[in-house]
């Protein structure tokens, strides 16, 4: 999520071998996954929080030619220099959520 010129990491997750992950994979698969460290300083997926009007989100998945060498609580800047020269596709998906007071929209 852009925010301020600032792309703000909510979860990143590395060597999946999936099609699909369950609601709240990153808690309940969590012994079976790589998971970097967020932009909340947490590992793990931080959900969507828009503080003052809607944010623009957007999910990007890479298919790359290696698993990668990754512990958990890797960095964005580590992710991106192991993935360099190793990236097959990628695909994007944007959606925008909106920022709400007591479970409702403004």
């Amino acid at each position: 999520v852009p925010i301020a010129g600032y792309e703000w990491v909510h979860w990143m997750v590395v060597n999946l071998e999936t099609v699909d992950l369950p609601e709240n994979a990153s808690v309940e698969w969590a012994e079976q996954m790589i998971q970097g460290t967020n932009d909340f300083g947490t590992i793990g997926y931080g959900g969507p929080m828009p503080p003052d009007k809607p944010h623009t989100y957007v999910i990007t998945v890479y298919a790359l030619d290696t698993m990668l060498d990754l512990q958990n609580g890797f960095t964005k800047e580590a992710f991106e220099d192991a993935i360099q020269g190793h990236i097959l596709a990628e695909a994007s998906m944007t959606g925008v959520y909106p920022h709400t007071i007591d479970g409702f929209s403004n």
